[in-house]
């Protein structure tokens, strides 16, 4: 219980004293509340994501390259679960993909021959 000091036996001050607790009712603290609050925007920094850097990587020169390697493995390696080990129908699908693959190189080659601006002749 408490103490003549106003202490209870934990050491803890009792609420005898004449303290008033409570919050006015007033019109500063409605005033207060009624203010608009200007809130400080913080600049928030661009979050950067794989898909910024795949699109980065896909400018440069080596991404070229990979996606040839993986699309020429990607084709052979197709070619070879068709064949069923079966080498001369392995050989017959690399060929005709590879005359495909050639028409359509010298067509786009003819192609951006004729189209150049600089033609001189």
């Amino acid at each position: 219980m408490a103490n003549a000091n106003g202490r209870s036996s934990s050491g803890k001050k009792t609420g005898s004293g004449s303290r008033n607790t409570s919050r006015p009712s007033g019109k500063s603290a409605q005033a207060k509340k009624a203010a608009p609050q200007t809130k400080r925007k913080q600049e928030v920094e661009p979050e950067v994501t794989f898909a910024d850097y795949f699109h980065e990587f896909s400018k440069t020169r080596i991404f070229k390259f990979l996606a040839t390697v993986i699309g020429v493995t990607l084709v052979v390696l197709l070619d070879l679960l068709i064949a069923w080990n079966n080498y001369d129908r392995f050989f017959l699908f690399l060929g005709i993909e590879i005359l495909i693959i050639a028409v359509i190189f010298i067509m786009a080659f003819l192609f951006n021959l004729g189209s150049s601006s600089d033609s001189g002749v």
